[in-house]
């Protein structure tokens, strides 16, 4: 069994939150640990984060990893 990331729900949910508190890319960034093209590239769905930004992604969005696993 193959377990992935449901990378359109983490996206929409990352850039409503984000909109939500008038981050900036860079803003949000900065709190996980990233960059604001990584950012960009997850919220336009082009980019899988790495684990340890998925983790932080989800720390951040006080959500539970597994709301994000298919499969």
């Amino acid at each position: 069994m193959s377990l992935s990331v449901d990378t359109v729900v983490l996206a929409a949910k990352v850039r409503e939150k984000r909109s939500n508190l008038g981050l900036t890319k860079s803003d949000l960034a900065s709190l996980v640990g990233s960059s604001p093209s990584t950012i960009g590239r997850i919220e336009a769905k082009k980019s899988y984060p790495s684990t340890d930004l998925f983790i932080s992604l989800c720390n951040w969005l006080k959500t539970d990893p597994r709301d994000f696993v298919r499969g």
